[in-house]
């Protein structure tokens, strides 16, 4: 065949390729939800992380009146998850919640998934703000007391939801602000790091409020401030760090929605909606409101310049910190 003519033939070749491809792609979209949806909680249950991927699977089999479960596949820092919706089919069928540590994954460790090109943004979910909390019998009751305590015990322990984790790199930045040490004690989720706590086998924990606000109001725990630029409303009578002296030590929470990556752009409309209308509804998300929790949802294209910006001021700081998975 002529050079010409090949190149003509494959070409056209490519062209109907791409079309079909297209067109299927098109197909799918327009046909989902057209089995059951799994929504994957990389964490173990009870979290606000757990909570969440409820309200989502809620809405979703609400609004499409199709079977949404949910499945916790807790361990590795949320990575075996996450690895199993990695492998999932770019269909829409298989979500995953995440918390903010994602922007965190290429600069920490190596692994199985490659989180900028295997995962599609949705949205983010809530904002929830982040407390220092201490053991019962511990003997603080504020920052100041705790620095000098840690100075002089360089062996207290701290607890977190995993290495990279927010609560992990919050008490990073805490130690190296306060020029103290504390030995990291990472756990599977936000519940049975505070479990620890309250059982005394750990001395201190950052902990994001829907997790250890039943804890404070029980006295099971004491809570020294809160990490945020204002005063929680929950709690109004837990001064924040600048009003203790340290200025500009800021930290929440952030939980946040993934399909796989390659999910069709419709088919990530369709669920970005679904999800926005779901947590805009009071009754639906009442379990969310109750735990204090700011909802924070918007389009997928904002969710994926929130990330890249993060990324991008987490970086220094994990260097810095030289923390790894």
């Amino acid at each position: 065949m002529p050079e010409m003519a090949r190149r003509t033939v494959l070409k056209n070749g490519l062209g109907l390729l791409s079309l079909t491809v297209a067109g299927r792609a098109a197909t799918a979209a327009a046909s989902f939800p057209d089995h059951q949806i799994t929504v994957v909680c990389p964490f173990a249950p009870g979290g606000i992380n757990d909570l969440c991927a409820r309200v989502v699977a809620r809405g979703l089999e609400q609004a499409f009146k199709q079977t949404a479960v949910v499945e916790n596949k807790p361990g590795a820092s949320s990575i075996l998850g996450m690895a199993a919706i990695a492998r999932s089919a770019p269909d829409g069928h298989n979500l995953v919640t995440c918390s903010d540590r994602i922007v965190c994954f290429p600069t920490i460790g190596a692994t199985p998934f490659d989180i900028e090109k295997d995962f599609a943004p949705v949205t983010r979910l809530v904002v929830v703000p982040m407390f220092l909390v201490t053991r019962r019998g511990l003997g603080v009751k504020t920052i100041d007391e705790l620095i000098a305590l840690a100075k002089s015990n360089p062996n207290l322990t701290f607890a977190s939801t995993g290495s990279g984790s927010t609560t992990h790199l919050t008490g990073s930045l805490f130690k190296a602000r306060a020029g103290v040490n504390l030995v990291h004690v990472p756990y599977k989720g936000s519940i049975p790091a505070i479990n620890d706590v309250v059982a005394g086998h750990v001395d201190v924990m950052f902990a994001d409020l829907g997790g250890v606000a039943p804890f404070i109001d029980s006295g099971y725990v004491n809570a020294i401030a809160v990490a945020s630029a204002k005063r929680s409303m929950r709690f109004p009578n837990i001064s924040t760090f600048a009003e203790q002296g340290m200025a500009d030590f800021e930290a929440s929470l952030w939980i946040g929605l993934l399909a796989r990556g390659g999910t069709p752009p419709e088919t990530i409309a369709k669920i970005n909606n679904v999800v926005r209308d779901t947590f805009a509804d009071t009754e639906l998300a009442k379990p969310i409101f109750n735990l204090g929790a700011e909802v924070a949802t918007d389009t997928s294209e904002n969710f994926i310049r929130l990330i890249d910006k993060e990324r991008a001021r987490m970086a220094p700081i994990l260097r810095a910190e030289n923390i790894h998975l």
